[in-house]
């Protein structure tokens, strides 16, 4: 779970997290019934929160990255054979603005992104992923080839770099960008990148969206960087306990350890003087003791290499990018807990060795 925890944070999500904000709204149907109204509010609001000073970037979208929106349809390849109804490959659909790639410093990777001339009376565009080029067109050149969805019928005109969509635990998962202009609709996402904290800017680019409509709800309003915590809390704070439950699970086995020993070590005063006084050398009675440790600590490790390998069963659903039977994790535990034991066994060793005969006789 440790290692599983920190593979998490150190996932890359695909595009910059940092000084964000996002904010979600949906316009009233009856206010903006058609394609074009609902178009134009999202360009006037666009326009408007970049005008404000401490703003770079801004991109109105249908979901913004861990957002936890987005959804999902089947497409095909035109020109090749097409899948049996519920066999068809699916992607994350997800129609942007013009801006969206470079507000969230995603890399366009080949070919051209969404610009102002995709309109509704252009024909349809869409941008894939690398993921969806890497398993439908490794053999050949997705730029020029179409996209089938439902009705719709767009061209591809760009690949770009993989994100997380919905949380940092995503397996790589095919993706779909169409053009927002020619996919309106009445809710959609605001992502606004400024120079310094996002968060003091909140109440301006508020006042912006109500300049184009004062009575239009905005909610949701957070940093990005806080999706991402929120996203990697459930497992840091598992990680962390095990890891705190561990060591202290640690501590009391080095305790254990030294106190069977240190007591074997009182009950055999005699013997051990004994053996000194037939010759035996330190090394000799070092071993001795030593052995005994070592011989627990091996059943033990034994014994609890076993019991993990059937529990990790429970946590493989907990991990990231972490097998639940990995062997450098159970090989550096196991040599950890030698090493604990072997330093458990230490002290009773010198005390062993420094055993008077004489006195281990007269106690005798």
């Amino acid at each position: 779970m440790v290692k599983s925890g920190f593979a998490l944070s150190q996932v890359n999500p695909g595009f910059d997290a940092n000084n964000v904000l996002m904010m979600e709204y949906r316009l009233p149907r009856n206010k903006y019934p058609s394609g074009p109204a609902q178009s134009e509010f999202h360009r006037q609001v666009v326009e408007n929160v970049r005008g404000i000073p401490g703003v770079i970037g801004v991109s109105s979208v249908r979901a913004v990255p861990l957002g936890g929106n987005g959804s999902t349809a089947d497409f095909s390849i035109v020109g090749k054979p097409e899948a049996e109804p519920g066999k068809r490959p699916h992607a994350i659909v997800n129609p942007i603005d013009p801006d969206f790639l470079s507000t969230m410093r995603i890399p366009l990777l080949r070919g051209r992104g969404i610009t102002t001339q995709d309109q509704p009376d252009w024909p349809l565009v869409v941008l894939i992923n690398e993921t969806l080029q890497r398993r439908y067109f490794s053999d050949s050149d997705p730029i020029g080839a179409r996209l089938k969805s439902g009705n719709q019928v767009a061209e591809i005109v760009g690949v770009v770099g993989d994100i997380k969509q919905y949380s940092l635990a995503d397996s790589p998962t095919s993706q779909i960008y169409g053009s927002l202009a020619q996919n309106p609709f009445i809710f959609t996402s605001l992502a606004v990148r400024t120079a310094g904290d996002p968060r003091l800017l909140a109440n301006e680019i508020r006042k912006a969206i109500w300049r184009v409509d004062r009575d239009q709800p905005v909610w949701k309003v957070r940093t990005l960087e806080s999706r991402l915590d929120v996203g990697q809390q459930p497992t840091r704070f598992l990680a962390w306990t095990l890891g705190a439950y561990a060591a202290l699970a640690l501590i009391l086995a080095c305790i254990g350890i030294y106190g069977v020993v240190s007591n074997s070590v009182r009950q055999r005063t005699s013997e051990i003087g004994i053996r000194i006084a037939l010759g035996a050398r330190a090394s000799h009675i070092a071993r001795l003791v030593l052995r005994q440790g070592v011989i627990m600590a091996g059943v033990g490790v034994v014994l609890g290499l076993g019991a993990s390998a059937w529990l990790t069963q429970f946590l493989a659903k907990q991990l990231y990018a972490t097998k639940p039977i990995d062997l450098p994790v159970y090989l550096s535990v196991a040599v950890l807990l030698t090493a604990v034991t072997i330093a458990a066994c230490l002290l009773p060793a010198r005390r062993a060795v420094k055993v008077d005969p004489v006195d281990a006789m007269r106690h005798e």
